[in-house]
C-alpha cells in the first residue's frame, strides 16, 4: 500500500500508530521515499580528473556561490569528447547554475544540461506517473491517437498532452519532446 501526504507530521504519526498497533506492528514496514534533487549532466570533462578535483574546479574556476557538499556525483561514463558526469545538486547550487551554459573545469569549457527526472507515462501520455503503474488507455506518443507508437503510420506529430491541457499552444511535437510546453510548465519556473 502506498500512502502519500504533504505533511511530515502526518506521516510520522501514521508510522507511529502502525508500529504500536498489535495487528499491524509486525506485518507492516514503513519506508519513506527520498526527495528527488535537481540533476545536471556535464559533458566533456577530462578523464584524468578525480571527483574531488572537479568539485574544487567548479568552486574556484566557475565562481559558483555554493559549497562542495552541494554536489553529489551519481553516474559517470566515457563519451567521444571526454567523460560525462551526472550529479544531484541542492537548491543553492541550482541557483548558482542559473544563466550559465558552460562550466570551466581545469582548462576545459564543459557544457552542462538539466537532467532532472520528470515522470511521463508513455502509455496514456500523462505527466506524473510512469507506464508501469498506468491503467489508462494506450496512446501514441507521436501523433496522440488511440494506438501504440509502433502501430502508428502517421508522420504528423501532435502532442496530446498540450492538446488536452493547453489547447492554444503549438502541438507539432512528440509528447516526449524536450520542446513540449506542458513539460516546461510541469518542471516549474525554478528551472
Amino acid at each position: 500500500m502506498v500512502i502519500s501526504s504533504t505533511s511530515k507530521e502526518a506521516i510520522a504519526s501514521l508510522q507511529k500508530e502502525l508500529e504500536s498497533n498489535e495487528a499491524t506492528g509486525k506485518a507492516s514496514e514503513v519506508t519513506q521515499g527520498r526527495k528527488l534533487l535537481p540533476q545536471i549532466k556535464v559533458v566533456g570533462i577530462r578523464e584524468d580528473l578525480s571527483d574531488e578535483e572537479i568539485k574544487v574546479c567548479l568552486m574556484t574556476q566557475t565562481n559558483l556561490r555554493c559549497i562542495p557538499d552541494d554536489f553529489v556525483f551519481t553516474k559517470t561514463w566515457k563519451g567521444k569528447s571526454g567523460m560525462t558526469k551526472c550529479f544531484d545538486i541542492t537548491g543553492r547550487a541550482n541557483e548558482a547554475f542559473k544563466g550559465r551554459s558552460y562550466l570551466n573545469i581545469m582548462w576545459t569549457r564543459c557544457r552542462f544540461f538539466d537532467n532532472t527526472f520528470l515522470p511521463r507515462c508513455k502509455n496514456c501520455t500523462q505527466v506524473g506517473h510512469v507506464e508501469k503503474f498506468c491503467k489508462g488507455q494506450s496512446r501514441c506518443t507521436d501523433c496522440g491517437e488511440a494506438h501504440h507508437l509502433r502501430q502508428s503510420g502517421n508522420t504528423q506529430k501532435n502532442c496530446c498532452a498540450c492538446e488536452r491541457e493547453l489547447p492554444l499552444a503549438r502541438r507539432d511535437h512528440s509528447f516526449l519532446s524536450l520542446n513540449c510546453l506542458k513539460r516546461h510548465r510541469q518542471e516549474g519556473p525554478e528551472k
